[in-house]
Parts: C-alpha cells; structure tokens; sequence
C-alpha cells in the first residue's frame, strides 16, 4: 500500500481546484483515481463546476463590429477562432443580425438544402455508397482488411442457409475460419455408393418415343441443350469408343429430326476421369472429370 506524507496531502487540498486535475495527479506521482480518494477521505469539497474563462476584449470588439453584417461561421474564419466561442460572445454580448444579414443567411440555409437533397446530388451518394458496401464485401470474403466500419456476413446469404441446412439435417460439421468447407463422419446421412450404382437414363428409343409423344416444347422455360451419355464400366476400350461414337451417332440424328432450328442443341457430354480421351476423340464436346480433381469418394 503507497503511504502519502501529511505535506502532500495538503498540498493536493489547497490546490485541487486547479484544472487540469490529471496534472495535478502526475505532479503528485498518484493517479486521478487515487487523488478523489484521497479527498474524499479528508472530506474536502471539490468545484465540479468548471471555472468560465476569462473573455477576450480585442476578439470580443471584432466579433461585436462584425456580427450585425455576417454569419457565425464567417466572424470565425476571420476572427480565426471556433464558431461556438463566437456564439458564446455574442449570446453574452447580446449581438443580433441586421434583418438583411437574417434574410441573406435564410436564402443560403434553403439553397444549401435543394442543392444537399437535389435528386442528382443523391443519386450521386447513393452510387457512391453501394459502390463502397459492394468493395467491402469484396474484401470481407477475400480476406483483405476493411477500410470502413460495415459488418457483413462471411458468406452469401444463400451459401449461409445451404451451409446450415447440412449442418442441422445431415449432420455435417464446420471448421472454424473455414467458412467453405464441412466436414463429415460415420455419423453423417450421405448417399451411399449404391446410390450411384443405380443411375439410368433413356435408351435410343425410348428419348426418340418421349420427344414424339410428349409436348416437350410447351415447357418455354426448359431448353434442352444436348445429350449426355455414359460408357460402361470396362477396360476393353473398344467397346468404351463404340458407345461414344453411337451416342455421337444419336446426337447428329436427334439435332437433324427434332432440333433443327435450335442453336443451344449443341452439347454431347460424355466421358468422365477414366476414359475422357476416348470421349474427345468420338467428339465430345463435356467432359465429367470431378474425380480426376477432387480425388475419389470417400464412404
């Protein structure tokens, strides 16, 4: 515990009304904390009301001559002092405007307003603004420090809700500071591997009877923008390049009977990580290679 000699104390009581009180503190080596504590041990009494500064005759008699013909903001930049000690002169003082300075000041007040809330002027602001929240999301997401204070979300708002939909549902869990990435154990509803074992699709002929018999064009909304196929599982890459090459086939035949005057028709996807090359080479234009990137499923 710091002891303070019976000098300093009355040191402190017979100058505490002095401002700034901190100074008084540092002269003394304790804190302001300390310092009330003390007094308020010895029961001193403490002016809380700050002491009104002495008014400055020279600045006092500029400002008088000059408020009848001018505004606040204009006796202060030629006085060179803020417009809140010119206010204070002359509330003191008790100055008025002259009923022109009035007028004129009103006039400038209206103009400054139509020029502040010109459709223009906010157009302008309102450009300025979304350019400013769009760079800040940008920066948000790419990591880059911000340059305003703005909070935003880590992610898009539809990320956010497909993010916690597999959190909540299907027990994916996230790994902090990864806003992108979940994780997943036994515990986790995925597909299985029979999921994919059991995909089909549409013979030749049942894809030429369903463009026959259904009213496919009506749907204004689908456009249909090719074929896609998939060879069987083998290593005989023979029999791999005659299945491209009939799909091929199919898509030439299709494009000249149904989709004649389509331009968007134009797409064959086929050939997936193990047997693309043989796909370009039959003429695919898609290839499916996420394996070939991402490495293989892990069950």
């Amino acid at each position: 515990m710091k002891v303070i000699e019976q000098d300093t104390i009355n040191f402190i009581k017979a100058h505490i009304n002095e401002r700034p009180r901190y100074k008084l503190a540092q002269r003394m080596g304790v804190s302001v904390k300390f310092l009330y504590k003390i007094l308020h041990d010895c029961n001193c009494k403490i002016e809380h009301k700050r002491p009104v500064p002495k008014p400055n005759k020279k600045r006092d008699e500029q400002i008088a001559k000059l408020y009848t013909n001018h505004s606040v903001k204009e006796i202060a930049e030629i006085v060179g002092c803020h417009p809140s000690t010119v206010g204070k002169a002359a509330k003191r003082l008790k100055l008025t405007h002259s009923e022109e300075t009035i007028e004129r000041l009103k006039k400038n007040s209206l103009a400054n307003l139509k020029k502040a809330y010109d459709k223009a002027t906010i157009g302008k602001r309102v450009k300025s603004w979304q350019r400013t929240m769009q760079m800040e999301k940008f920066r948000v997401i790419s990591c880059i420090p911000q340059q305003t204070k703005f909070k935003f979300s880590e992610m898009p708002i539809k990320s956010y809700h497909a993010k916690y939909h597999l959190i909540n549902k299907y027990g994916y869990f996230a790994f902090e500071g990864e806003p992108y990435i979940l994780g997943y154990d036994r515990n986790t509803r995925r597909m299985d591997e029979e999921f994919y074992k059991n995909k089909y699709g549409f013979s030749f002929e049942a894809c030429r009877e369903m463009l026959e018999t259904t009213p496919w064009k009506e749907l204004t909304h689908v456009c249909i923008s090719g074929v896609m196929g998939m060879a069987t599982n083998t290593d005989d890459e023979s029999q791999i390049t005659n299945e491209f090459e009939s799909l091929h086939r199919f898509f030439t035949e299709l494009k000249a009977t149904y989709f004649k005057d389509c331009d968007t028709f134009k797409e064959i996807s086929m050939g997936m990580s193990h047997d693309y090359p043989l796909a370009v080479q039959a003429g695919s234009t898609m290839v499916r290679v996420g394996s070939k990137i991402f490495g293989d499923r892990v069950y």
